[in-house]
């Protein structure tokens, strides 16, 4: 979706930043239109219309006379745009973990509630203390609601995720007629479920309530209900005449006061009833908030290219070509749709065991792999082969015995010895983090030499591109909601099970044409094609193939990191430009990197 100049700054802004933990938050609405003095402000699009809209032929209700605490000021019928119906039932374990629970009969009819993004915070604990914490990967997640009844013939509703691994979940939710607050603490596994998307009446007689609470001083506080129960709270900001103006999907609602009556509204519609339009002319910002806004994100752009610049490299030797199918076929969130095996770079012997302890740090001749940690290449790690070969499952792989050797003067020899590092779950060689460092400087235990090694004596790493889902939707010109573009993810597998918030390693986006296709570049050559894309069916995708054999960089970080100090060098002159070069004026971010 198109954002602008202001609104670009804090979504990028937003992806560059860490977001709550375990939270999970309905997409920004789209931005309101312009307000230019003295017409009345434009009703801008709500997000709510991305999952419902006003219900033709039946009738919107404005009160008439006045209006007290708690009343309805209008009462408007709406519909869901996408609905659906379960074909089995909605089935989770039960209390306990005992048996099974039926939380719905097959039958039950629901709505698409819209997409979520969740971000997860990983944690490691010595002694139950925390002592690092990382960032996971961004999920994305579809939510639908159902209403029906359970096993005992009693009225129910549940909503349930679709993660990104085809799994489901059971989310803990009130009555769910829109999703505002909801927990997916202690969300429950589904069993099962199943269900088709059709045109169905979800219940009957469905309307929004916008009901009246009081006025105070600068605003009107108004709560937003659905079926009675409570949504939101929605102040609307009084003017010179001291009434005030409420969007609506049916128009604007105006509210007066009677006299000095805090409790006390009179309600009217300023406009007829129909679906807010999208709106794309861009919103003015005065001169000097917007030559401080560009130059506060320029900073955090620099800020986020030094750090690319001290992240870890992921160049690696790509050992197989792709293994894909390259038919055009139909495919499912969760789906690998391409697999191919790589190897680091470089590989090195040592000399001597360090410490002089061949079983804990392997004996002379151990084979070394490199890694990079922040911008230095000097770091070489071991990890002891024949128990990495007895234990897959990813839950044992730190109990393997490793260690990494640091040039830390730069002299070609190795003299600290960090004991412990952390290597993430399901891969061989990305490295994560570092403990236990030791110097080694004493006759008895020498820095340790190296020497080059076939990096084909390594055992292979296995990576998969993984396609995630719809990422992003808009509302077409007929008011359908279409996707708009399809995120996919690089992931190491070589160990079953890892988690795909620790072994991510590159994430992009496919943007979708109206037309429902797409495709993904690597330099001139379109290597991934999407077609059909609609919202309520698997796209169909053809994989040409992907990374080249020979060395390669994973994702080119340095080409990221420029890109970010060029964008934020067009923010530093565009904040000393002349006013009228720069207000309302709109911006790109840089183009994502590609393999």
């Amino acid at each position: 979706m198109r954002r602008y100049l202001y609104l670009i700054f804090f979504a990028f802004l937003h992806l560059l930043l860490p977001a709550a933990v375990t939270a999970q938050t309905v997409p920004e609405p789209a931005p309101k239109a312009a307000e230019t003095a003295p017409s009345p402000p434009e009703v801008g699009p709500l997000e709510l219309n991305m999952v419902m809209l006003v219900r033709d032929g039946a009738e919107v209700r404005v009160a008439s006379g006045a209006v007290n605490r708690g009343e309805a000021l209008v009462s408007i019928p709406f519909k869901y745009r996408r609905t659906a119906e379960l074909t089995e039932d909605l089935v989770i374990p039960g209390l306990f973990g005992n048996g099974e629970r039926i939380l719905l009969k097959a039958g039950a009819t629901g709505y698409w509630a819209g997409r979520f993004s969740s971000l997860t915070v990983n944690s490691t604990t010595l002694n139950g203390i925390p002592i690092r914490q990382s960032y996971g990967q961004m999920s994305y997640v579809q939510i639908w609601c159902f209403f029906g009844s359970n096993d005992k013939g009693k009225a129910a509703s549940a909503c349930v995720q679709l993660l990104e691994d085809g799994r489901a979940e059971y989310i803990i939710t009130g009555r769910p007629y829109l999703l505002k607050n909801f927990s997916v603490q202690g969300a429950s596994e589904v069993l099962k479920f199943s269900f088709q998307e059709k045109e169905v009446e979800v219940l009957p007689d469905l309307r929004m309530e916008y009901r009246f609470v009081e006025w105070d001083t600068k605003d009107v506080d108004v709560d937003f209900m659905i079926q009675g129960v409570w949504i939101d709270s929605l102040p609307a900001q009084r003017e010179a005449d001291g009434s005030a103006l409420l969007e609506t999907p049916a128009g604007n609602l105006r509210l007066r006061p009677l006299g000095s009556d805090r409790l006390k509204a009179m309600a009217s519609l300023e406009q007829p009833s129909k679906p807010a339009e999208k709106v794309e002319a861009p919103a003015r910002l005065d001169q000097e908030t917007l030559q401080k806004t560009m130059l506060g994100i320029a900073q955090i752009v620099e800020a986020e290219a030094n750090r690319l610049d001290n992240s870890v490299p992921t160049r690696m030797q790509v050992a197989t070509p792709a293994q894909i199918d390259p038919s055009p076929r139909p495919i499912r969130a969760g789906e690998v749709v391409a697999r191919q095996t790589i190897r680091p770079v470089r590989a090195f012997t040592q000399d001597t065991s360090p410490l002089n302890r061949p079983t804990r740090f392997g004996p002379p001749g151990a084979l070394l792999f490199q890694v990079s940690q922040g911008n230095d290449p000097t770091m070489l790690c071991w990890r002891n082969p024949e128990q990495m070969a007895q234990t897959a499952p990813d839950q044992q792989q730190n109990r393997v015995q490793s260690y990494c050797l640091e040039d830390y003067d730069k002299d070609g020899r190795y003299e600290v010895l960090w004991k412990n590092p952390v290597f993430a779950e399901g891969t061989r060689y990305l490295l994560q983090g570092r403990s236990s460092r030791t110097v080694l400087n004493q006759p008895d235990s020498p820095p340790i030499s190296v020497q080059p090694a076939d990096p084909s004596l390594l055992p292979p790493e296995t990576i998969e591109l993984v396609y995630l889902g719809v990422s992003d939707e808009k509302l077409n010109e007929t008011g359908a909601v279409i996707p708009e573009s399809l995120k996919f993810q690089w992931r190491y597998a070589t160990f079953p099970g890892g988690s795909p918030e620790i072994t991510g390693i590159f994430m992009f986006e496919v943007n979708v044409s109206k037309e429902g296709s797409g495709q993904y570049h690597i330099g001139d050559q379109p290597v991934l094609i999407v077609r059909d894309v609609k919202a309520d069916s698997n796209p169909n995708l053809q994989v040409q193939g992907f990374y080249p054999l020979g060395d390669v960089d994973l994702q080119i970080l340095a080409e990221r990191a420029k890109d970010m100090r060029a964008f934020a060098q067009k923010l530093r002159e565009g904040a000393k430009a002349p006013a009228e070069a720069t207000t309302g004026a709109t911006a790109s971010a840089p183009s994502p990197a590609v393999p």
